[in-house]
């Protein structure tokens, strides 16, 4: 097969061809595109399952030929590569385990675009006044004239039950 070949049978993979490639020429492993089309639908549908936990990533059957620990490295970059590219709205949850976070951000470091705020409600006042801190957390005694609300970007703002609370921020989420 020519490099031409070969980079049109990769690009015949939509997004998760890159990964693909990647994976193929980082672990020496022989091109197999029929396999690696099944690899890509079939973590996208399991995933799609199971939500929030890196369970049953698949790999390719070219990868069987390697080690137990080179196998587990394929199989997980097979399968956040198949939901980072192909079947994104599987991360449209709010919580994903320490794991499935790392092996996202290997074959995608932009992987956090997909995955929507947490939907949880934000308590009244009487019950938590604060705000949420640049690493997530949330913090105390942040000030504000209202109550706390999520706006819809994700945003905290402290001006809820005010006219115009989060207009910088598409609306009240």
């Amino acid at each position: 097969m020519t490099d031409a070949d070969l980079s049109d049978a990769y690009s015949n993979l939509g997004a998760f061809g890159s990964t693909a490639q990647q994976i193929d020429a980082e672990f020496d492993l022989e091109p197999d595109f029929a396999d690696w089309a099944d690899v890509r639908d079939s973590n996208c549908s399991g995933a799609d399952a199971a939500r929030s936990t890196l369970e049953g990533g698949f790999g390719p059957t070219t990868m069987l030929t390697l080690s137990d620990e080179e196998q587990g490295i394929v199989s997980t970059e097979s399968w956040a590569g198949a939901l980072t590219s192909t079947c994104p709205q599987v991360l449209d949850v709010w919580e994903w385990d320490a794991d499935s976070r790392s092996a996202f951000a290997l074959a995608d470091p932009e992987w956090e675009r997909w995955v929507q705020p947490d939907p949880t409600p934000i308590p009244p006042p009487a019950l938590l006044s604060g705000g949420e801190s640049g690493d997530g957390s949330w913090v105390m005694g942040v000030d504000g004239d209202g109550y706390s609300v999520q706006c819809a970007d994700g945003e905290i703002s402290n001006s809820g039950g005010i006219q115009g609370a989060c207009s910088g921020h598409g609306g009240v989420g």
